[in-house]
């Protein structure tokens, strides 16, 4: 395993938090999620967002407080905008499609951003009850996207922080075949994060490349990749 700085600095820190961190997630994890080739993502992600709540950690960095996350999240949230300005991104008049919402914090940058038709699948209901409070006008269905294609076609699909989580190939294959078909003829579809090297790291993430994700949508035309948080940022759009 190679040790990078930020991971070098969190043991300087807490060391016992480390090693008790890396226990749960190497072996504990491991063999509590394990499911074919890859993990049960529904039971994970529930289990996950029950334990956080409403917590940012939850779709977040464990191994970081609260306020490392939130400042993290914030500067992402600068990022996406500024991406989507420049892809000319029209959140007011777009049909939206979020694919794992998690706890909100996308949701409600689209919907402060002007969206009004929004539609957000994720792998787990369990933040369904306050998300559904907090934006009443938006929709929220539980579904796999590795397994069932969305229910309509949108001009903007928005998946930010899922596509490491998808670990299998066939099941990547399967996303991305589902995302293509619910794109409008002229749709966009914003995805992070695309890594510099495709990877397995932990049970429930894999690092996949802008050149994975090309492969998988022919004739279609992907954007010059962003810095974004430890990834990148792309989107794509029919060619």
């Amino acid at each position: 395993m190679i040790l990078t700085d930020d991971t070098l600095k969190r043991i300087k820190k807490d060391p016992l938090k480390v090693v008790f961190r890396a226990f749960s997630k190497y072996i504990f994890g491991t063999i509590r999620y394990r499911k074919g080739n890859g993990y049960d993502a529904a039971r994970y992600w529930h289990d996950r967002f029950n334990k956080y709540r409403d917590s940012i950690r939850g779709p977040g960095d464990e191994g970081l407080s609260e306020k490392e996350n939130v400042e993290m999240y914030d500067q992402a949230r600068k990022i996406f905008l500024k991406f989507c300005k420049q892809e000319k991104v029209s959140f007011a008049t777009s049909k939206v499609l979020e694919i794992g919402p998690g706890t909100g914090f996308y949701t409600k940058i689209l919907k402060d951003a002007g969206v009004k038709n929004y539609t957000g699948l994720d792998i787990t209901n369990v933040a369904f009850s306050k998300l559904k409070k907090e934006h009443p006008a938006f929709k929220f269905i539980k579904r796999d996207i590795t397994k069932s294609s969305p229910p309509e076609r949108y001009d903007l699909v928005v998946m930010i922080d899922v596509i490491e989580h998808i670990v299998e190939e066939e099941k990547l294959k399967k996303a991305m075949e589902n995302i293509s078909r619910s794109l409008e003829p002229k749709g966009v579809f914003i995805l992070a994060p695309v890594m510099q090297r495709s990877k397995k790291h932990l049970f429930y993430v894999r690092h996949w490349t802008a050149k994975d994700i090309e492969a998988l949508f022919e004739n279609y035309k992907i954007s010059k990749p962003v810095t974004f948080r430890n990834g990148q940022i792309i989107s794509i759009k029919r060619g």
